[in-house]
């Protein structure tokens, strides 16, 4: 009943949870267990040991994959300890394998969907074709980055990146996309945050930048895109590409506004 209650409190409180009252508590109930069917005294099967199961889900959506692994084979190590003095190791070991079973199960079973959820959340805000976080995401960087030049007085720029090409197959536009992203990730530092807008359009937003420096990386960018011996084939090439960048510095509208002249 303890453990259910910790489970629906945890569901329903926003707010981080302690982790060191989870941990003492599910450790108290471990232990408990671990005492109870080291005593139990069932011919094949021990009625308490059942009770591992429930507790070890529990545990491991409490706190997490190796907290609860660690949890419940410490539990089971006592049990068995207790059922050495009873010469009732042969009924915990009937016991003890399915368990571990269950364990390896578990922990495969939310390794899984820890990972999907990253893996849905990472598709929630990032382009799958470059790797650059889509507009939507973009939009909540700029929101963040207005906010800290507002009370820091920091500097924010947008670098735009035009493009103008065309290509007979979608494919190596694609391909062409994506090296496009690289040249530009390859130029900007790890703070800033580049967006695929559109087909011809690249954002780069710089945290900290004037106008000045931002120029200075347009630049370089521009001189590294023209440069750069892109691997589709010339045959598929319609209009040779072009590119071209602006400049876009905060100024103290809202970033709704700022967002809007920027796509502009």
């Amino acid at each position: 009943t303890l453990l259910i209650r910790l489970l629906l409190v945890k569901a329903r409180v926003s707010a981080p949870f302690d982790k060191a009252s989870l941990i003492m508590t599910c450790a108290f109930l471990w232990f408990n267990l671990a005492f109870l069917s080291g005593s139990d005294t069932g011919i094949h099967f021990q009625p308490s040991f059942i009770w591992f199961y429930p507790l070890a889900i529990a545990t491991h959506i409490l706190l997490g994959i190796r907290l609860g692994n660690t949890l419940a084979l410490a539990a089971l190590s006592v049990s068995f300890f207790l059922q050495t003095m009873t010469d009732n190791r042969s009924i915990l070991l009937g016991n003890a394998l399915p368990f571990l079973l269950f364990l390896v199960l578990v922990s495969l079973l939310l390794a899984y969907l820890a990972n999907l959820r990253l893996d849905l959340k990472k598709a929630a805000t990032t382009d799958t074709l470059t790797g650059c976080i889509n507009p939507s995401q973009f939009r909540h960087d700029i929101e963040v980055a207005c906010e800290l030049q507002r009370r820091y007085r920091i500097k924010v720029t947008c670098l735009i990146l035009n493009i103008e090409a065309q290509f007979n197959r979608y494919l190596s536009q694609e391909v062409w996309l994506k090296e496009v992203a690289q040249i530009c990730q390859s130029r900007i530092r790890q703070t800033d945050i580049i967006c695929r807008y559109s087909d011809k359009r690249f954002l780069i937003l710089l945290p900290s930048t004037d106008s000045e420096n931002a120029q200075k990386l347009a630049t370089d960018l521009l001189h590294a895109c023209e440069a750069y011996e892109f691997s589709h084939a010339l045959s598929d090439e319609v209009t040779k590409p072009k590119f071209d960048c602006q400049l876009s510095t905060y100024d103290e509208v809202s970033w709704e506004k700022w967002f809007t002249q920027i796509i502009e």
